[in-house]
Protein backbone atom coordinates (compact mmCIF):
# COMPACT_ATOMS: atom_id res chain seq x y z
CA UNK A 1 0.00 0.00 0.00
CA UNK A 2 1.02 3.41 -1.30
CA UNK A 3 1.23 6.28 1.67
CA UNK A 4 1.53 9.85 0.70
CA UNK A 5 1.59 12.92 3.26
CA UNK A 6 0.18 15.95 1.51
CA UNK A 7 0.07 19.92 2.86
CA UNK A 8 -2.90 21.76 2.74
CA UNK A 9 -2.75 22.51 -1.22
CA UNK A 10 -2.34 18.71 -1.66
CA UNK A 11 1.44 19.29 -2.49
CA UNK A 12 2.99 15.41 -1.60
CA UNK A 13 5.34 16.14 1.25
CA UNK A 14 6.33 12.52 1.60
CA UNK A 15 5.70 9.31 -0.29
CA UNK A 16 6.70 5.53 1.10
CA UNK A 17 8.41 3.66 -1.64
CA UNK A 18 5.23 2.06 -2.46
CA UNK A 19 3.55 4.91 -3.33
CA UNK A 20 6.14 6.19 -5.19
CA UNK A 21 6.34 2.62 -7.29
CA UNK A 22 2.61 2.98 -8.01
CA UNK A 23 3.11 5.96 -9.67
CA UNK A 24 6.67 5.19 -11.60
CA UNK A 25 7.99 7.70 -9.94
CA UNK A 26 11.18 8.17 -7.78
CA UNK A 27 10.55 9.28 -3.77
CA UNK A 28 12.43 12.09 -4.12
CA UNK A 29 10.89 13.38 -7.51
CA UNK A 30 7.60 13.43 -5.75
CA UNK A 31 8.31 16.04 -2.82
CA UNK A 32 6.10 19.20 -3.28
CA UNK A 33 5.06 17.65 -6.27
CA UNK A 34 0.50 18.44 -6.80
CA UNK A 35 -0.77 14.96 -5.97
CA UNK A 36 -3.94 16.18 -8.33
CA UNK A 37 -1.44 15.90 -11.39
CA UNK A 38 -1.31 11.90 -11.00
CA UNK A 39 -4.77 11.64 -10.56
CA UNK A 40 -6.71 11.26 -14.14
CA UNK A 41 -8.55 14.48 -15.32
CA UNK A 42 -12.11 13.48 -15.03
CA UNK A 43 -11.22 12.23 -11.12
CA UNK A 44 -9.78 15.42 -10.25
CA UNK A 45 -12.43 18.03 -9.14
CA UNK A 46 -13.91 14.54 -7.01
CA UNK A 47 -10.32 14.46 -5.20
CA UNK A 48 -10.24 18.11 -4.86
CA UNK A 49 -13.80 18.54 -3.69
CA UNK A 50 -13.07 15.76 -0.74
CA UNK A 51 -9.83 17.93 0.21
CA UNK A 52 -12.56 20.86 0.79
CA UNK A 53 -14.83 18.92 2.92
CA UNK A 54 -11.88 18.35 5.25
CA UNK A 55 -11.22 21.70 5.49
CA UNK A 56 -14.89 21.82 6.39
CA UNK A 57 -14.98 18.72 9.27
CA UNK A 58 -11.42 17.31 10.09
CA UNK A 59 -12.95 14.63 11.29
CA UNK A 60 -13.80 12.28 8.74
CA UNK A 61 -12.26 9.86 6.84
CA UNK A 62 -13.13 9.38 3.20
CA UNK A 63 -13.17 6.63 1.63
CA UNK A 64 -13.11 6.75 -2.67
CA UNK A 65 -11.93 5.24 -6.05
CA UNK A 66 -10.22 6.88 -8.11
CA UNK A 67 -7.84 6.61 -11.84
CA UNK A 68 -4.30 7.35 -11.25
CA UNK A 69 -2.10 8.45 -13.82
CA UNK A 70 1.71 6.96 -13.86
CA UNK A 71 4.74 8.39 -15.49
CA UNK A 72 4.46 6.12 -18.15
CA UNK A 73 1.52 7.10 -19.62
CA UNK A 74 -0.36 4.10 -17.96
CA UNK A 75 -3.05 4.46 -15.29
CA UNK A 76 -4.12 2.03 -12.96
CA UNK A 77 -7.55 2.25 -10.16
CA UNK A 78 -7.17 3.03 -6.99
CA UNK A 79 -8.72 3.25 -3.42
CA UNK A 80 -8.19 5.90 -1.92
CA UNK A 81 -8.35 6.21 1.90
CA UNK A 82 -7.69 9.95 2.79
CA UNK A 83 -7.55 11.25 6.72
CA UNK A 84 -6.85 14.99 7.88
CA UNK A 85 -4.17 14.67 10.83
CA UNK A 86 -3.77 17.47 13.23
CA UNK A 87 -0.84 19.01 15.56
CA UNK A 88 -0.68 18.67 19.17
CA UNK A 89 -2.96 22.42 19.34
CA UNK A 90 -5.39 20.31 17.59
CA UNK A 91 -4.73 23.03 13.97
CA UNK A 92 -4.11 21.14 10.36
CA UNK A 93 -1.28 19.37 10.16
CA UNK A 94 -1.33 17.28 6.99
CA UNK A 95 -3.62 15.09 4.85
CA UNK A 96 -2.55 11.36 4.79
CA UNK A 97 -3.57 9.29 1.79
CA UNK A 98 -2.91 5.57 1.91
CA UNK A 99 -3.76 4.10 -2.20
CA UNK A 100 -4.08 0.62 -2.81
CA UNK A 101 -4.06 -0.59 -6.70
CA UNK A 102 -7.54 -1.96 -6.84
CA UNK A 103 -6.90 -2.53 -10.90
CA UNK A 104 -7.26 -6.68 -10.74
CA UNK A 105 -10.53 -5.98 -8.82
CA UNK A 106 -11.77 -4.01 -11.12
CA UNK A 107 -11.18 -6.13 -14.14
CA UNK A 108 -12.73 -9.04 -12.10
CA UNK A 109 -15.76 -6.64 -11.98
CA UNK A 110 -15.84 -5.79 -14.95
CA UNK A 111 -15.92 -9.51 -16.44
CA UNK A 112 -18.43 -10.81 -14.34
CA UNK A 113 -20.90 -8.25 -15.21
CA UNK A 114 -19.95 -9.20 -18.88
CA UNK A 115 -20.35 -12.60 -18.23
CA UNK A 116 -24.03 -11.40 -16.36
CA UNK A 117 -24.92 -9.79 -19.39
CA UNK A 118 -23.85 -12.73 -21.94
CA UNK A 119 -25.79 -14.98 -19.96
CA UNK A 120 -28.87 -12.76 -19.54
CA UNK A 121 -28.90 -12.10 -22.91
CA UNK A 122 -29.08 -15.93 -23.60
CA UNK A 123 -32.22 -16.62 -21.19
CA UNK A 124 -33.46 -13.72 -23.28
CA UNK A 125 -33.11 -15.18 -26.67
CA UNK A 126 -33.90 -18.75 -25.88
CA UNK A 127 -36.74 -18.25 -23.53
CA UNK A 128 -38.57 -21.10 -25.69
CA UNK A 129 -36.27 -23.42 -24.73
CA UNK A 130 -37.00 -22.63 -20.87
CA UNK A 131 -40.41 -22.94 -21.45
Amino acid sequence: MGYFALNKDGLILDVNLTGAALLGVGRRDLHNTAFIRYIAPDDRNQFHHQLLEFQKNADIKHNTELKLLKMDNGSFYAHLETMSIQDNDGFFKEYRVAVTDIKEIKNKKEALKESEERYREILVNNSAVIS
